[in-house]
């Protein structure tokens, strides 16, 4: 049937682009929690620095 096999390999090509999108998302995720962190404690030694 030739119409499964399309289907097979749609399927398979839309779980190679989950996985590089999961794994995009997971290194956007760091980048911000990094720099959230940087800036928290940029903030808190301001915050130090006034008080």
């Amino acid at each position: 049937m030739p119409g499964l096999a399309l289907v097979h390999r749609r399927r398979e090509a839309l779980g190679y682009l989950d996985k590089r999108c999961f794994h995009m998302l997971k290194f956007i995720g760091g980048t911000v929690g990094v720099i959230f962190l940087i800036g928290l404690l940029v903030v808190i030694g301001l915050f130090s620095l006034i008080f």
